[in-house]
């Protein structure tokens, strides 16, 4: 794979040395025209073969793969503009603002014969594949709680009136789109779509700076909390009339969990690899783009189109809409129904 990674973030920030450790026959990046020397910056500090501040640039070089780690207003676009010139393209989490975005997107990929994948690492780690794989151990599901409550680093200065992406309505953010988009696609993967969705958010200046949300499903029901202004221990547990699993790290850093039976029996397993959590999803979408898994690719777009669904509807119920939204007419409602039903 050649890979061009475009934005200068945080979550680049985070993915460039594990890149290093990564089978890439190449790797540039690509930020703004104002953040040059940013740019440049981390193209000398990990070694990287070019740095752009043209996106245009980077869609005329060799590079086989685009990642956009933008933010999520700008997803879409990006995406498309990149599978119509032929460029493999893996898009940060959430895919797209909505579902009819997503569907732009997976139209652009079909078009083109290229392969598009929403970074979302939970997939991939070694502990959540396990602990599916045990489900069936603890009987059946009753109770599902998950909570990614972490007090954001760009909270105080929301409180002053400085809005980073993240709190910004304009950019698609809130606690929902960046924290518990981690329990919906947790819940995805475990447990598949469920028949109802409610969100209960707390707001403040339009956006939700954290939230409930409550995921039904035939025999049980999921609580999500995501919270962006407050902190908790990261506790997460599914319930069964025969057991449990819980872990106590958020779900897309899990490297462990606990199994315990009713009958007092505990039993810990340990995924400490001193691996990067992005690690395993790379490897999977370097593998998937080298080797033209397609069937793999529509396995996670079906996750992603899921997680579009569970989030429009969510917000929908709760009245949030971007304002990016409020220029198409079909914003978040799909053909002018629900995407899950409302109770």
């Amino acid at each position: 794979m050649k890979l061009a990674v475009t934005g200068t973030g945080k979550i680049v920030q985070e993915v460039l040395p594990v890149l290093k450790q990564l089978p890439l026959e190449k790797c540039t990046i690509c930020g703004r025209s104002s953040s040059r020397e940013k740019t440049e910056r981390l193209q000398k500090q990990y070694h990287l073969d070019e740095a752009y501040t043209d996106f245009d640039d980077v869609l005329a070089s060799d590079a086989d793969t685009v990642y956009i780690a933008l933010p999520n207003t700008l997803h879409c676009a990006w995406a498309v503009k990149a599978l119509q010139a032929g460029k493999h393209v893996i898009v940060e989490k959430p895919a797209a603002v909505n579902r009819r975005q997503l569907e732009e997107m997976t139209a652009a990929a079909e078009a083109s014969g290229r392969m598009l994948f929403e970074a979302m690492n939970i997939h991939d780690l070694p502990a959540y594949r396990s602990m599916r794989d045990q489900l069936k151990d603890i009987g059946r599901i009753r109770i599902v709680s998950l909570n990614y409550s972490q007090y954001s680093s760009r909270y105080d200065a929301f409180k002053e009136g400085v809005i980073a992406p993240a709190f910004d309505p304009a950019c698609a953010g809130g606690a929902l789109m960046d924290l518990n988009v981690y329990n919906i696609h947790f819940a995805l993967g475990m447990f598949g779509m469920p028949e109802d969705v409610r969100y209960y958010p707390n707001m403040d200046r339009g956006i939700d700076t954290s939230g409930i949300l409550i995921m039904t499903y035939p025999d049980f029901q999921v609580s999500a909390v995501g919270a962006k202004d407050c902190a908790a221990p990261m506790l997460s547990v599914i319930q069964g009339d025969a057991g449990s699993l819980m872990t106590s790290e958020s779900v897309n850093f899990m490297e462990s969990f606990r199994k315990e039976s009713l009958h007092g029996t505990s039993q810990t397993f340990e995924y400490r690899e001193e691996k990067s959590r992005l690690f395993y999803e790379f490897k999977t979408f370097i593998h998937a783009v080298d080797t033209g898994d397609r069937e793999l690719m529509q396995q996670r777009l079906q996750l992603s189109r899921m997680a579009a669904d569970v989030l429009d509807t969510a917000r929908r119920v709760a009245g949030i809409i971007f304002p990016c939204e409020l220029e198409t007419e079909s914003n978040i409602i799909s053909e002018g129904k629900p995407l899950l039903s409302v109770r």
